[in-house]
């Protein structure tokens, strides 16, 4: 009998929403379903969160998914920061991450899973099409499609959609993956940036779509700045 594959789910978790535990056992519970020939393990990473995160939400997050690791640190670091700390952490024959919230259908999900472990592709990245704009704020839609537009005239890549929150990979993806240093948003780019630097690995994409009603951050000006000066950062290290 062939042993089960095995796939680790990573989640960042900075300040989650109410109600947030209870929608990350009823996602996980619905994957471990339609693919119930995958060993799947999940990583929680809590990104230093300052809302307190209760005894409880862990200890229920914990009761219904046995192979949860809850991961922590007090400093907030950033998206980028986090899933690096927990694909370090975890041990699988596959990663996938996405956000605490699972923001993608599960059909999204799983064929995501079976493209990454069916193709023998070393990555496998959600590719969002227009579809998901009519559900996202105006000024997110905006700021997207500016930026798919710079990436298209400023970066030689084959990938446009680099900010996918669903992203999978082998361990050949992991190891690329936590060469990464940016800390918080654009670490995904970087991650694109770094696999189309290395000829050697197999890369495709995965058409994902949103499920309805997601709750969407407001994006802080700040942090607008600091990721412009990453974007310049990387813009440099293509040409040079």
């Amino acid at each position: 009998m062939n042993e089960k594959q095995t796939i680790a789910i990573i989640l960042p978790c900075y300040n989650p929403i109410k109600g947030w535990e209870k929608n990350i056992v009823t996602q996980f519970q619905k994957i471990e379903a339609e693919l119930p020939n995958i060993a799947w393990s999940l990583y929680l990473v809590n990104d230093g969160t300052k809302k307190e995160i209760e005894d409880s939400e862990i200890q229920f997050l914990t009761r219904q998914c046995p192979n949860l690791k809850y991961l922590f640190y007090k400093k907030n670091k950033g998206k980028g920061f986090a899933l690096r700390h927990g694909v370090q952490m975890a041990e699988a024959s596959f990663y996938i991450y996405t956000d605490v919230d699972f923001p993608y259908t599960i059909e999204s999900f799983k064929k995501l899973a079976k493209q990454l472990i069916s193709s023998k592709a070393d990555v496998v990245i959600g590719s969002r099409d227009e579809n998901y704009y009519k559900q996202v704020p105006p000024f997110r839609t905006k700021l997207s499609k500016a930026f798919k537009w710079c990436l298209k005239k400023l970066f030689r890549i084959s990938v446009t959609d680099t900010q996918c929150g669903l992203k999978g990979f082998n361990s050949k993806g992991k190891a690329i993956f936590l060469q990464t240093k940016i800390n918080r948003y654009l670490f995904d780019l970087e991650f694109i940036f770094l696999l189309n630097r290395n000829k050697k690995l197999k890369l495709k994409t995965c058409e994902v779509i949103l499920r309805p009603n997601i709750v969407f951050s407001k994006m802080n000006v700040s942090v607008l700045f600091k990721e412009s000066l990453s974007f310049i950062g990387l813009f440099f290290r293509n040409l040079f």
